[in-house]
């Protein structure tokens, strides 16, 4: 994939692979500086966590009004902002998802296709 930069709502593995609320919030500052630096058209978040993060970043710039209109899913859409970067989520590719075949290399190509259509 070309022009594209990977971020992270949480900059570390924590412990049992589940960062608490505070490592969030800890790591936020870095990507709200990357989205206001980047200006992403697409928003790719690799799981739920950085779904709900992207998310929150939003409502904390009081842009949307909940998160709870913005449903995650293994190649759920949304434009939470008119003119804003349309938000993309996909199952995390840890090993207990991709192990378990709970998603594939197939399941993310076709998001990646949709995403190089843009």
């Amino acid at each position: 994939m070309k022009n594209a930069y990977i971020a992270a709502a949480v900059r570390c593995a924590p412990p049992g692979n589940k960062p608490e609320l505070q490592e969030i919030l800890n790591c936020r500052p870095y990507l709200e500086h990357e989205l206001k630096t980047l200006r992403p058209r697409v928003v790719l978040a690799l799981g739920k966590i950085a779904w709900d993060a992207y998310l929150e970043i939003l409502k904390q710039e009081g842009k949307i009004m909940s998160r709870a209109e913005f449903v995650f899913a293994h190649g759920a859409e949304e434009r939470p902002v008119k003119d804003g970067p349309v938000l993309i989520g996909v199952y995390h590719p840890s090993q207990q998802n991709t192990q378990t075949g709970r998603v594939t290399a197939e399941m993310y190509k076709k998001v990646l296709k949709r995403i190089q259509s843009r």
